[in-house]
Protein backbone atom coordinates (compact mmCIF):
# COMPACT_ATOMS: atom_id res chain seq x y z
CA UNK A 1 0.00 0.00 0.00
CA UNK A 2 1.46 3.31 -1.11
CA UNK A 3 1.16 6.48 0.90
CA UNK A 4 1.18 9.92 -0.63
CA UNK A 5 4.15 12.08 0.23
CA UNK A 6 3.30 15.32 1.98
CA UNK A 7 4.03 18.41 -0.04
CA UNK A 8 4.06 21.96 1.24
CA UNK A 9 4.64 25.26 -0.48
CA UNK A 10 5.72 28.48 1.10
CA UNK A 11 4.31 31.41 -0.83
CA UNK A 12 5.65 34.85 -0.01
CA UNK A 13 4.33 36.84 -2.94
CA UNK A 14 1.43 39.04 -1.76
CA UNK A 15 -0.39 39.04 -5.13
CA UNK A 16 -0.19 35.23 -5.29
CA UNK A 17 -1.41 34.89 -1.70
CA UNK A 18 -4.33 37.26 -2.44
CA UNK A 19 -5.23 35.31 -5.59
CA UNK A 20 -5.08 31.98 -3.78
CA UNK A 21 -7.15 33.34 -0.89
CA UNK A 22 -9.81 34.54 -3.33
CA UNK A 23 -9.79 31.24 -5.18
CA UNK A 24 -10.16 29.16 -2.02
CA UNK A 25 -12.81 31.53 -0.64
CA UNK A 26 -14.90 31.18 -3.78
CA UNK A 27 -14.48 27.41 -3.81
CA UNK A 28 -15.55 27.21 -0.16
CA UNK A 29 -18.61 29.40 -0.70
CA UNK A 30 -19.70 27.28 -3.68
CA UNK A 31 -19.12 24.07 -1.75
CA UNK A 32 -21.41 25.29 1.04
CA UNK A 33 -24.16 26.09 -1.44
CA UNK A 34 -23.90 22.63 -2.97
CA UNK A 35 -23.54 20.65 0.25
CA UNK A 36 -24.85 17.13 -0.29
CA UNK A 37 -25.76 16.45 3.33
CA UNK A 38 -29.37 15.55 3.77
CA UNK A 39 -31.85 16.63 6.36
CA UNK A 40 -34.92 14.51 7.06
CA UNK A 41 -37.59 17.00 6.08
CA UNK A 42 -40.27 14.33 6.40
CA UNK A 43 -40.06 14.52 10.20
CA UNK A 44 -42.92 16.59 11.61
CA UNK A 45 -40.42 18.33 13.89
CA UNK A 46 -37.67 19.25 11.43
CA UNK A 47 -38.89 22.65 10.27
CA UNK A 48 -39.86 23.67 13.80
CA UNK A 49 -36.45 22.60 15.10
CA UNK A 50 -34.70 24.56 12.37
CA UNK A 51 -36.83 27.67 13.01
CA UNK A 52 -36.16 27.41 16.74
CA UNK A 53 -32.42 27.13 16.16
CA UNK A 54 -32.45 30.00 13.68
CA UNK A 55 -34.36 32.26 16.04
CA UNK A 56 -32.35 31.24 19.11
CA UNK A 57 -35.30 30.02 21.18
CA UNK A 58 -34.40 28.37 24.49
CA UNK A 59 -34.81 24.58 24.46
CA UNK A 60 -37.58 24.73 27.05
CA UNK A 61 -39.65 27.17 24.99
CA UNK A 62 -39.13 25.37 21.69
CA UNK A 63 -39.91 21.96 23.22
CA UNK A 64 -43.10 23.25 24.82
CA UNK A 65 -44.28 24.77 21.52
CA UNK A 66 -44.28 21.37 19.82
CA UNK A 67 -45.26 19.30 22.83
CA UNK A 68 -41.99 17.47 23.45
CA UNK A 69 -40.04 16.98 26.63
CA UNK A 70 -36.83 18.99 26.75
CA UNK A 71 -34.80 15.78 26.71
CA UNK A 72 -36.57 14.50 23.57
CA UNK A 73 -36.24 17.92 21.93
CA UNK A 74 -32.50 17.93 22.61
CA UNK A 75 -32.19 14.42 21.19
CA UNK A 76 -33.88 15.59 17.97
CA UNK A 77 -31.61 18.65 17.84
CA UNK A 78 -28.49 16.50 18.28
CA UNK A 79 -29.57 14.22 15.43
CA UNK A 80 -30.32 17.22 13.23
CA UNK A 81 -26.90 18.78 13.91
CA UNK A 82 -25.25 15.47 13.05
CA UNK A 83 -27.25 15.11 9.82
CA UNK A 84 -26.40 18.66 8.77
CA UNK A 85 -22.71 18.18 9.53
CA UNK A 86 -22.53 21.17 11.86
CA UNK A 87 -21.22 21.53 15.38
CA UNK A 88 -23.34 24.33 16.81
CA UNK A 89 -27.00 25.24 17.00
CA UNK A 90 -26.29 28.68 15.59
CA UNK A 91 -24.48 27.14 12.64
CA UNK A 92 -27.45 24.82 12.00
CA UNK A 93 -29.89 27.73 11.98
CA UNK A 94 -27.77 29.76 9.59
CA UNK A 95 -27.16 26.76 7.34
CA UNK A 96 -30.91 25.98 7.27
CA UNK A 97 -31.56 29.55 6.14
CA UNK A 98 -28.78 29.37 3.50
CA UNK A 99 -30.11 26.07 2.12
CA UNK A 100 -33.69 27.34 1.93
CA UNK A 101 -35.01 24.85 4.48
CA UNK A 102 -37.09 27.48 6.28
CA UNK A 103 -40.33 28.06 4.41
CA UNK A 104 -42.67 30.99 4.81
Amino acid sequence: QETAAATAWIVRSRPVVRAMTGLFGTAWANALRHDTRTVDVSSPYTEHLLRSLYSGLPDETAAAEIGLSVRTYRRHVAALLRDMGVTSRFQAGVRAHEFGLLHG
